[in-house]
């Protein structure tokens, strides 16, 4: 598979910024300022290949009714000097499964998103469209919550100047969102994504196949 010149070039949609395993109420709104860097890693010979990525993504959450949110996300990266542009969008929604104080043991809810990434770097721009559906089991912690997110995700890359790849990925995602007052939420994430994808070489018995995306964000979320 040709997938390495689009690593480098596309990176990766952000994986991070799932919130809590709980909708917010009818009317609540939220604003989430996330900064992430992923590592993804293609098993390309014997050892791991390791290719940095970083952006921030700028969201909006509201609550429409008793257990669904819907929101959207913005994000991007450049680097001027060496005319490396990035950026994207994604919509995101959350449907509310199970409550901890209606009779459940914990929040559970599933939190589909769709996403758009575009990248530019001197010749013709490469696209990825990234769809994830995440089952977010939420653990209150007081005012806090540690949330346990299993998912899969489905991502197609493709360009001008690139075969189209279809990647279906498994993973698992950690976050706690952490309660500083009325209004303000921190939400440190780690999301650790993996497809069994192979890659082409020369020699058969060399073992080239995995693909793995890891990321760290840190989710700034004031709510009103």
């Amino acid at each position: 598979m040709k997938v390495l010149a689009l690593l480098v070039l596309v990176g990766c949609a952000p994986l991070a910024g799932a919130g809590r395993a709980r909708v917010m109420p009818a009317h609540a709104n939220e604003v989430t300022v996330t900064p992430e860097v992923m590592l993804i890693t293609p098993r390309l010979s014997s050892t791991d290949v390791h290719l940095p990525w970083a952006q921030i993504a700028i969201g909006y959450r509201r609550g429409f009714m008793d257990r669904v949110e819907l929101g959207a996300r913005v994000w991007g990266f450049s680097l001027g000097k060496t005319s490396l542009k990035s950026s994207g969008a994604a919509f995101d929604g959350k449907v509310q499964l199970m409550y901890r104080d209606r009779g459940g043991p914990f929040d559970l809810a599933l939190a589909p998103s769709a996403g758009y990434h575009k990248v530019e770097f001197g010749g013709t721009p490469e696209h990825q469209a990234l769809f994830s559906l995440p089952l977010l089991f939420g653990f209150q912690l007081g005012p806090n919550q540690l949330v346990l997110g299993p998912r899969v995700a489905y991502q197609l890359w493709f360009g001008e100047s690139q075969q189209t790849q279809r990647i279906l990925f498994g993973g698992l995602s950690l976050a706690f969102a952490w309660r500083l007052g009325a209004h303000f939420t921190l939400t440190p994430e780690l999301v650790m994504l993996y497809a069994p994808v192979p890659f082409g070489g020369e020699d058969p018995g060399t073992s080239k196949k995995g693909l793995t995306l890891t990321s760290v964000g840190i989710g700034f979320t004031w709510g009103w």
